[in-house]
């Protein structure tokens, strides 16, 4: 295998209950040959006692929070470190999660491969605050097998083809060319949505079906806000005005929000945004299921 450098972005604010697993996962791969770059954005917990007891090859930065919205608060820390960062590929990991110990050397086996490869993905094995497996995997609707530019152009729909921000590793060629990530529009649009939509522009997106890391449940997951009908109709608004802006700029054709498409996918929909909020049992996160978002998309 022909080494590259790979630098792994840890973004954390007040996950310090999680920081030690996350970090450790990292330093305990098979593959050697990477830097680990740490953010923390002004953690009021104890994340910073925590950091400074790794030695310096755990490379560590400090910023001050700001009263902003969470994923600018969290594009400030990919943008700052990617700037430290000197890798050939670039892998993603928010503070609760981690990764499986040959994540890496599985994807710089397909970058090696692969030269027009922009991004390479993985679902996860989820667990929970104890770190304990749930049974469950995500994302929890299957991803769709077929390319992703073709998908899209095709259904006009862009869920169920990309994976969070810890399954996401990508190419240094194509991140100069969108870095930085801009923090002064789109609000609800997170970086990892922003990186992995518009991947599609510069070249091949792979899927590895492997769990290849460890998705966090832990009750202060932001995606927790998708409950909210009114929160997740703005976020969908932006999504595609964001890769519709992203399409312009490649000179690729704008897709259409069409409520009719969207009504396909309703089922997969409905049971990942309830199974990521219920603490309930399966046959109960159903029937509310059911009756909580029977009337989402008419």
């Amino acid at each position: 295998m022909k080494n590259k450098l790979v630098s792994v972005l840890v973004n954390n604010y007040n996950y310090a209950p999680y920081l030690i697993y996350c970090i450790d996962s990292v330093l305990n791969q098979t593959y050697k040959d990477y830097e680990i770059l740490v953010y923390d954005d002004g953690s009021t917990d104890n994340s910073k006692e925590i950091l400074s007891k790794y030695p310096d090859t755990v490379i560590k930065y400090y910023g001050t929070h700001e009263d902003n919205k969470p994923a600018f608060n969290q594009m400030k820390a990919i943008n700052y470190l990617y700037k430290q960062s000197k890798g050939d590929i670039i892998c993603l990991l928010d503070s609760d999660d981690a990764f499986k110990r040959t994540k890496i050397e599985r994807v710089v086996e397909l970058f090696n491969s692969r030269p027009n490869l922009c991004l390479v993905q993985h679902p996860f094995i989820e667990i929970d605050s104890a770190s304990k497996y749930t049974g469950n995997k995500r994302p929890i609707y299957p991803l769709k097998k077929s390319d992703p530019k073709t998908e899209i152009y095709r259904t006009h729909n862009l869920s169920n083809l990309f994976v969070q921000t810890s399954g996401l590793s990508f190419s240094r060629d194509y991140l100069d060319k969108v870095m930085p990530l801009d923090t002064t529009m789109f609000d609800k649009v997170w970086a990892d949505v922003r990186l992995s939509r518009q991947a599609i522009f510069y070249g091949e997106s792979i899927t590895i079906n492997e769990p290849l890391g460890e998705y966090r449940v832990h009750g202060k997951n932001d995606s927790k806000k998708l409950k909210d009908k009114s929160y997740y109709s703005d976020l969908l608004n932006q999504l595609y005005e964001f890769f519709n802006s992203k399409a312009k700029d490649n000179n690729f054709p704008e897709i259409k929000l069409e409520y009719s498409v969207l009504r396909n996918d309703l089922p997969k929909i409905k049971k990942m945004i309830f199974i990521l909020l219920s603490k309930e049992n399966f046959k109960e996160k159903i029937r509310l299921l059911n009756r909580g978002f029977s009337s989402l998309f008419k």
